[in-house]
């Protein structure tokens, strides 16, 4: 990261010097170059992720699979399959539970520094670990 300020302080130092370097006494008044119009800002856009292949597991799609096996266990047990209906249950009580805690443990939003439109922050070690929990947290 050091090697990026140190070439960005070098392009600056370069083109101050490169607009000192016409006038020949040190008091002569420098113009300023002024543009007529002032450019127009551009929104800080956000990094582009690559096609998935697979879908995400957010926390409402967990949810909405626990009411499912829930809905879907009551009609087992009133159709008279009751075996199944209890397992049912409590998976869909577990995934509801566990979307529920990942709802409040996910970070809402990952915030890139940028400086000129390059990133100065450094990269995150990718591990397979790291890769299922950002794979867990997509939305």
């Amino acid at each position: 990261m050091g090697q990026r300020y140190q070439k960005e302080i070098e392009e600056i130092l370069e083109r101050v010097n490169d607009k000192r370097a016409p006038s020949s006494s040190p008091r002569a008044p420098q113009q300023v170059q002024r543009p007529s119009e002032p450019a127009p800002r551009r929104m800080p856009s956000r990094p582009q992720r690559p096609a998935r292949s697979l879908p995400t597991i957010t926390p409402g799609r967990l949810m909405l699979a626990g009411v499912l096996l829930i809905l879907g266990a009551l009609a087992f047990n009133s159709v008279g399959l009751g075996q199944y209906a209890g397992v049912m249950t409590w998976v869909g009580i577990g995934l509801l539970i566990f979307a529920y805690i990942r709802y409040f443990t996910t970070p809402r939003r990952e915030t890139e520094l940028r400086w000129r439109g390059q990133s100065i922050e450094d990269p995150k070690p990718k591990g397979p670990l790291m890769r299922f929990w950002r794979w867990l947290n997509r939305k």
